[in-house]
């Protein structure tokens, strides 16, 4: 029987720091060609590498009581030697984005800030950096912190907000905060779908 079997009551927190330890022990820190290993930091992120089925659910300002539902999917893994991870993914249509969408979501250690850093960007111009208020996870929640300008509501400031219940599972829960108000945005649900999506044609279905 494991660890995670014996111990029922186990904090989000130990599950997130046996993740990246059992991830880190299976595969090593992340080195180039040119023998340049990434910060040692980068491990605490090591949750979030996987091939990723999303569910996400969207809550439109004004349109709470009729959630949009999507579905991302997608491979994050290291680039750069592992000094940033790249979550590749593409989205498959539904009412928001009739056409679907194809996004990047990467995520790094910032030595300068002594934080995680976050960069997003999508095929329809949209974009947002984000930091991390502290070094590493607390009470097992990791949030990344920026702003950004959304087409009809200006200036917003987001927040994730991401748990994970154990290898293969991510959560985040997302919050926009504009004009002082904040509400729920969205939230998403990851399972890793493993292997064998990988470097083949990835199913929205």
């Amino acid at each position: 029987m494991s660890m995670h079997d014996r111990t029922s009551k186990v904090t989000e927190g130990k599950i997130v720091d046996k993740v990246a330890a059992e991830r880190l022990a299976a595969e090593g820190p992340a080195v180039d060609q040119s023998g340049y290993s990434a910060d040692p930091k980068m491990i605490a992120l090591s949750p979030f590498l996987g091939t990723w089925h999303c569910n996400s659910v969207v809550y439109e300002e004004g349109r709470e009581s009729e959630p949009v539902h999507g579905l991302f999917v997608g491979k994050l893994s290291p680039v750069l030697g592992g000094s940033w991870y790249e979550w590749d993914y593409t989205q498959a249509p539904n009412r928001l984005h009739p056409n679907g969408q194809k996004c990047r979501y990467i995520f790094g250690w910032s030595p300068a800030l002594g934080k995680f850093t976050s960069i997003y960007f999508d095929d329809r111009g949209n974009h947002l950096v984000a930091h991390t208020p502290e070094s590493d996870w607390v009470d097992g929640h990791l949030q990344f912190l920026g702003e950004t300008v959304l087409p009809g509501e200006g200036l917003v400031q987001f927040v994730d907000d991401f748990t994970s219940a154990g290898p293969g599972r991510l959560h985040n829960t997302v919050w926009i905060t504009r004009d002082g108000e904040k509400r729920l945005h969205a939230t998403l649900d990851f399972r890793d779908i493993g292997p064998a999506a990988s470097g083949g044609t990835l199913e929205l279905g």
